[in-house]
């Protein structure tokens, strides 16, 4: 593997030591953990087509993670999930233009 994979390597632990530890009834912990994990990743392979080797949690914007988490959520074993995140907070905003579900 080259070099500049390193950068997922630390990423991958850091995800399994935390789903290791998190409780089965703790549905939020499970999806918000796994969304953050892909955000991470999908940070980290963009750095490293730029030669960047670095990527940290405060690189993850919201926007970023609502749209894993919606994305995630439209996985028919989170529907309950769904509907109290739509609830919460609001379709997503391009819902209305047919670009996403709610």
């Amino acid at each position: 593997m080259n070099d500049n994979h390193a950068i997922f390597w630390p990423l991958i632990d850091a995800y399994e030591t935390i789903e290791e530890n998190i409780s089965d009834t703790d549905p939020w912990m499970q999806i918000a953990t796994w969304t953050m994990h892909q955000c991470l990743m999908k940070l980290a392979k963009t750095r490293v087509i730029n030669g960047n080797k670095c990527v940290r949690i405060s690189d993850v914007t919201l926007a970023m993670f609502d749209k894993f988490l919606r994305e995630n959520l439209l996985d028919e074993s989170w529907e309950v999930e769904r509907r109290l995140y739509v609830e919460s907070n609001g379709p997503h905003p391009l819902a209305a233009l047919g670009g996403s579900e709610g």
